[in-house]
C-alpha cells in the first residue's frame, strides 16, 4: 500500500540536485586556479598600447600626492574612478619587475569578485550541481574576458560589473523589503561607479529586477528606474566639482551611435556571449575554418538554451514547491530575467562607443547564470541528452581554456614589443632638458599591413601611446606627439619647428633615429 498520494517524477525527468554553498565555493576555486593557469604568460607583462594612460600613470600620481588626490581630483577624461586609481597605486608600487606581478594579483582578485556576483546570482537562482559548475566556470574561463583580466588596465572592467551583479543579488535577496532592495542597490551603484562607469548598467538592470522577482513588479520596476536615474545623473552632475579646469571633455567616445551601430553593437555583444572559442583566431584567419567553428560554438550554445529553458517552461518549475508565491522559486522567472539581463548589462557601452571584448563583462556575468539555468533543464532530460550535453559542454570549456592560453600568449608578446619601443624612447628623451615637445614619426608605407584586434594584435604605430610619458616622465613637462607620413620626401619635407625633439620609427632595424 503507497502511504502517499504524491506522483512521483519520471526517473528522467528528476530535480537535478541542488548545489549548495560549499559545492559552488569549492567549483570557484577550481575555476580561478584554471584561470590563473591560462592567463601564466601575462603574469609579467608589460603595458600596451592604451596601458600607458590611466590608471597606471594614477601611481605616479599617488606617490607624488598621497593617495587622497584620487578622490578630490580627476585626470581622466569623463571620468571619475577614485577606487581604482586607489587600487592600482596600492598593487603596483613595487619596483619592476615585481610591479607587474602585483597588479596581475589584483586583476585575479578582481576575477574573483566577478566570479563571486555570478555565484550568488546562481545561488539564489537554486541551481543544481551541474548547473552551477556551468555557471561559475563559464564566469571565470569565458575568452572575452581575457583583455579585462590580462590587460594592465582592465582589471576595473570586473570589478565595476562585479559591483553590478551584487547589486542584482541583493534586490533579489532583499526582494521581501523592496525599500532596502532598492537602498542597497544605490550603494551598489554608488561604489562601482568609483571603479568604473560599467556601473551605469546598474540602472537599468535594477528596474528589470524589480519587473520580474519583485512583488509588485511593474511599480517597482517604475520607481526603481526613476529612483536608479536620479542617483545616475547625480553621479554625473557631481563630477564637475573633482574635474580640473585643465581637463577638457573631448566626448569622442561619448557621443549617442547611429541606430545602425547600436544595432552592431547588440549583435556583437551577444555574439560574444554566446562563443567560448577564440575570437583572435577567427579573426586573424577569417577562414571558412574559423567561420564555421563561429556557427557551430553559437550554434550548439543556443541549441542548449532553447531545449533546456523549454524543459522548464514546459513542465513544473519545481515539483516540490509550485504552492511557493516566492518569484524566486520559480525557475520561468529567473528564465526571463536572465534572458533579458544582458541586454541591460551591455548598457550603456553599446549605446554610445563602438565596443569590443572589453565590453563584454557584463554581459558574460548574467549569461554565465542563464547557461547554468538551461544546463540544469537539460539535465532534466533523458539519458541520452544528459550524456551529449555533458560532452559538449566539456568540449566547449576545453576550448575556451585553450582560447584563453593563445589570447594571454598573444597579449605577452605585444607587451615584449611596445617596451623595446619605450625602452628607447625613455634613452632617447633622457638625453636632452625636461620641458620639451617630442615628436614620434612614422613612415606609413614602411609599416608592414598588419589587422589589429584589441589588446592581442596592434601595429608598432600604435605600441607607445603618447600619454606614455606621464608615466615615465611624470612632472617633467614633457608632450608626446604622433604623426605619420608616407614616403622619404615626406619626411623630409616634414615641418619639425614645433617640436624640439624629432624620432623617426625605422621598422627594418625596429629602432628610433634622431632627425631633431
Amino acid at each position: 500500500m503507497n502511504p502517499t498520494n504524491h506522483k512521483l517524477p519520471p526517473r528522467d525527468e528528476a530535480e537535478p540536485a541542488r548545489a549548495n554553498l560549499r559545492f559552488m565555493v569549492a567549483v570557484a576555486i577550481c575555476a580561478i586556479l584554471i584561470s590563473i593557469w591560462a592567463y601564466w604568460p601575462v603574469r609579467m607583462g608589460m603595458p600596451v598600447g592604451d596601458d600607458w594612460g590611466p590608471p597606471l600613470t594614477e601611481i605616479q600620481r599617488g606617490n607624488a600626492e598621497g593617495w587622497t588626490a584620487f578622490f578630490t581630483e580627476t585626470r581622466q577624461l569623463d571620468s571619475y574612478r577614485p577606487v581604482q586609481s586607489l587600487l592600482i597605486w596600492l598593487f603596483g608600487r613595487e619596483e619592476e619587475p615585481s610591479r607587474w606581478a602585483w597588479i596581475r594579483v589584483l586583476h585575479f582578485i578582481s576575477l574573483a569578485m566577478f566570479v563571486t556576483a555570478s555565484l550568488w546570482i546562481a545561488r539564489l537562482a537554486r541551481l543544481g550541481r551541474a548547473g552551477a559548475v556551468v555557471a561559475i566556470m563559464t564566469a571565470a574561463l569565458h575568452p572575452t574576458l581575457a583583455p579585462a583580466v590580462g590587460s594592465v588596465d582592465g582589471f576595473s572592467s570586473t570589478l565595476s560589473t562585479a559591483a553590478v551583479g551584487c547589486g542584482i543579488a541583493s534586490m533579489i535577496a532583499l526582494r521581501r523589503r523592496p525599500w532596502l532592495a532598492l537602498l542597497s542597490a544605490i550603494a551598489w551603484l554608488i561604489a562601482g561607479t568609483m571603479v568604473k562607469e560599467y556601473a551605469f548598467a546598474l540602472w537599468p538592470a535594477a528596474a528589470l529586477t524589480a519587473l520580474v522577482m519583485l512583488p509588485r513588479g511593474l511599480l517597482r520596476s517604475v520607481l526603481a528606474f526613476v529612483v536608479m536615474g536620479v542617483a545616475t545623473f547625480a553621479l554625473l552632475w557631481a563630477r564637475q566639482f573633482v574635474r580640473p579646469d585643465d581637463i577638457v571633455a573631448e566626448g569622442a567616445d561619448f557621443e549617442l551611435r547611429d541606430p545602425k551601430t547600436i544595432a552592431m553593437n547588440v549583435g556583437l555583444v551577444a555574439l560574444g556571449g554566446l562563443f567560448t572559442g577564440n575570437s583572435l583566431w577567427v579573426y586573424v584567419e577569417r577562414s571558412p575554418l574559423a567561420l564555421a567553428s563561429v556557427a557551430a560554438t553559437v550554434g550548439m550554445v543556443c541549441l542548449g538554451l532553447l531545449l533546456g529553458l523549454s524543459k522548464w517552461f514546459a513542465s513544473d518549475a519545481r515539483p516540490a514547491e509550485t504552492e511557493s508565491s516566492d518569484p524566486a522559486d520559480d525557475s520561468r522567472r529567473w528564465a526571463v530575467l536572465l534572458f533579458l539581463m544582458p541586454a541591460a548589462m551591455s548598457f550603456p557601452a553599446n549605446l554610445v562607443m563602438r565596443i569590443g571584448e572589453m565590453y563584454c563583462t557584463g554581459v558574460i556575468l548574467t549569461t554565465a547564470v542563464l547557461l547554468g539555468l538551461a544546463f540544469d533543464g537539460l539535465m532534466r532530460r533523458g539519458r541520452l541528452a544528459r550524456l551529449v550535453s555533458i560532452a559538449i559542454a566539456i568540449m566547449l570549456l576545453l576550448q575556451a581554456i585553450w582560447s584563453l592560453r593563445d589570447k594571454s600568449n598573444a597579449i605577452a608578446a605585444e607587451g615584449v614589443r611596445a617596451r623595446h619601443q619605450t625602452d628607447q624612447i625613455v634613452r632617447l628623451i633622457n638625453e636632452r632638458p625636461d620641458d620639451r615637445r617630442v615628436l614620434l614619426l612614422f613612415r606609413q608605407d614602411l609599416i608592414p599591413a598588419r589587422a589589429t584586434f584589441g589588446a592581442y594584435r596592434l601595429d608598432e604605430t600604435k605600441h607607445v601611446r603618447p600619454p606614455a610619458v606621464d608615466w615615465f616622465f611624470y612632472g617633467r613637462g614633457i608632450s608626446l606627439t604622433t604623426e605619420f607620413v608616407d614616403g622619404e620626401s615626406a619626411v623630409a619635407g616634414f615641418d619639425v619647428t614645433l617640436f624640439d625633439q624629432v624620432l623617426l620609427w625605422d621598422p627594418t632595424t625596429k629602432t628610433y633615429a634622431r632627425l631633431k
